[in-house]
């Protein structure tokens, strides 16, 4: 048919294959299905994406709108408003691949928690108001509003879909996120530093010569192991070990609590590339970096990692 097709807009998700969109859209669509009518129940974003992709291939093989839709069993109509230009997509402000959007991904999988049907995202009890402040930066740079308060802590709540249903598929499948968040180096530097803001310490160095290396804990081993995988893209050694929990005291509440697990699990970088891990990665909160930089002006380092 005659009509203008749309390229697909700059983004993470064109760098991803339609079985990955898939997949994606599985565990998002299964999860989200009990909040919903089951007769109506939303389909997720990234499974409309994968669609159009083959819409737009089998229209340029020369095959007409009626056929595309009996082919992949979705409605002409939809195939009809896709090849003139009204893309999955419309409705919804899709981030760009960027390092803020790494960041965000990344905090979200450390602090953040989904809610209303994976269509909003939200950090609550955040303790560094710059931490607060970074986020809503990095969102409103996506073109994505970001809304900011406090209540007993510093809360940060994001209103975007494809945002949301990627950072919970991040924390439940991790493994499933690499392929975006692998995509490329700026954002794999961003899920780090908003991971490492999110969870993690920029460790000390006593007096009595005891040195703790900068290290970030997780309930999730798989999400210790993708930020692992992403420290290997970076060429940056570390790490990995179990460690039993204990009951701790929450600074908001004054309240003892016990951890839901009863191991942790600690990704540690090593010695020879705190320093590297400091350049490439580091901490964007101002007290952790700090504390970093303190860190290696007090440390003898062995210059081995470049």
């Amino acid at each position: 048919m005659d009509g203008k097709i749309y390229d697909i807009v700059s983004s993470p998700l064109t760098l991803v294959s339609d079985d990955d969109l898939l997949e994606i859209a599985k565990l998002v669509e299964l999860n989200f299905r009990r909040y919903q009518n089951k007769n109506r129940c939303r389909r997720s974003l990234y499974h409309q994406i994968a669609l159009y992709r083959k819409t737009i291939r089998l229209s340029n093989e020369g095959l007409q709108y009626f056929e595309i839709g009996r082919i992949l069993g979705i409605r002409s109509s939809t195939v009809y408003s896709w090849l003139w230009g009204h893309s999955p997509w419309t409705i919804y402000k899709l981030p760009l691949t960027n390092f803020g959007f790494g960041y965000i991904i990344g905090s979200g999988i450390g602090d953040g928690t989904v809610i209303d049907d994976g269509r909003i995202l939200i950090y609550s009890w955040l303790k560094d108001e710059d931490f607060a402040d970074i986020i809503v930066q990095y969102t409103k740079q996506l073109n994505i509003n970001a809304h900011k308060w406090y209540k007993r802590g510093w809360q940060v709540a994001i209103a975007n879909v494809p945002i949301a249903e990627l950072v919970w598929v991040g924390k439940k499948y991790p493994f499933h996120l690499l392929p975006i968040i692998s995509s490329e180096v700026s954002v794999i530097k961003g899920v780090l530093n908003g991971w490492f803001d999110a969870d993690g310490s920029p460790g000390s160095f006593s007096l009595k010569c005891k040195y703790d290396a900068p290290h970030a804990d997780s309930l999730n081993r798989e999400i210790v192991e993708v930020m692992g995988v992403l420290l290997d893209l970076l060429g940056i050694h570390y790490t990995i070990n179990r460690q039993k929990t204990k009951e701790f005291i929450s600074p908001q509440t004054g309240k003892k609590y016990k951890p839901k697990s009863e191991e942790i699990y600690r990704l540690r970088i090593r010695r020879c590339c705190t320093v590297k891990f400091s350049r490439e990665v580091g901490f964007k909160i101002r007290r952790k970096k700090y504390a970093l930089d303190k860190l290696i002006d007090n440390t003898k380092f062995k210059n081995i990692c470049q």
